[in-house]
């Protein structure tokens, strides 16, 4: 599938969809962290004033907001993301995934770079054929079974310029 042959549906993946599949994976990354969204909310808001007294950003307007009604509605995919709120949210759960607790709990799940990146496009900072690619690839995240233990197999194969990718 390239590009154009996509452009038909490409509105709705910019405009709504990635976002949706974004929410999606947010939740689904909350729950194999073990973190509920208040929680992350509540950590997100520290974070941010570390970010802020460290001179990584200069005020928490520049974040949007970053707590649980924000995280609840960037899982229903019904706001555009700020570049602040996905760095902040991806690695409090990153962090959450790598901590020593974490690992005691047997728990086990690990966010690749890969996956990272992934949720990156779906927040769409990407060029647009990675978006369509991260949307392909995790877009039957929407219809998933809550009882799944890991991410569902991928089932397309996406064609990106000339180069084929199985997603």
């Amino acid at each position: 599938m390239s590009l154009k042959s996509y452009a038909h549906e490409t509105s709705a993946i910019f405009h709504t969809d990635a976002r949706r599949v974004f929410g999606v994976m947010l939740s689904f990354l909350c729950e194999k962290a073990n973190i509920t969204q208040r929680e992350l909310g509540r950590r997100s808001e520290k974070y941010r004033q570390y970010l802020i007294e460290k001179k990584h950003i200069r005020n928490a307007y520049e974040t949007g907001g970053i707590d649980q009604a924000s995280i609840c509605r960037a899982v229903k995919g019904k706001r555009p993301l700020s570049y602040s709120q996905v760095f902040i949210w991806l690695h409090l759960i990153k962090e959450q995934l790598e901590s020593e607790e974490y690992k005691a709990s047997g728990m086990g799940f690990y966010m690749s770079k890969e996956l990272e990146t992934d949720m990156w496009r779906l927040a769409l900072y990407g060029t647009p054929e990675e978006v369509v690619y991260a949307y392909c690839k995790y877009v039957h995240m929407l219809e998933k079974d809550r009882d799944t233990e890991e991410l569902p197999a991928v089932r397309r194969t996406v064609k990106l310029d000339k180069k084929e990718q199985a997603v």
